[in-house]
């Protein structure tokens, strides 16, 4: 294995670890997004479930391990800040995304045409 190392040139060994860097970075934002999601959605359920009961209601929000009672206003309003905080996250990650994807992309194409070179030139090397 140390000698298939070795006849690697160092230029494409960066590009390769380059690559699983982005590919790395690129899983766990894919993988953030899908947590905004299913928390975007469970936002979306809670909101349901608190426009069906009356205005002067109270409801009880978890906070840490108690259970405390304030007014269906004030969990509507947190909620909502919720939700806009987890939608701003999503566009920031989704702009993120899309710039890995990109870089993912071009160094991919990038060592692609690095290790053709490279296979090229050792057959030219073998032919003289």
């Amino acid at each position: 294995m140390k000698k298939l190392a070795q006849q690697i040139p160092p230029e494409i060994q960066n590009l390769a670890l380059k690559l699983k860097q982005i590919e790395e970075q690129l899983r766990l934002v894919i993988t953030r997004r899908q947590q905004i999601k299913a928390e975007l959605m469970e936002i979306e359920i809670v909101k349901e479930e608190l426009e069906k009961i009356a205005d002067d209601a109270f409801v009880h929000k978890m906070v840490g391990n108690i259970l405390i009672k304030i007014p269906k206003k004030t969990a509507l309003e947190e909620i909502n800040e919720k939700k806009e905080t987890l939608q701003l996250q999503d566009m920031t990650l989704d702009k993120q995304e899309n710039i890995l994807r990109k870089q993912y992309e071009s160094t991919s194409k990038e060592l692609e045409e690095m290790i053709k070179k490279s296979q090229l030139g050792g057959q030219l090397g073998s032919i003289s």
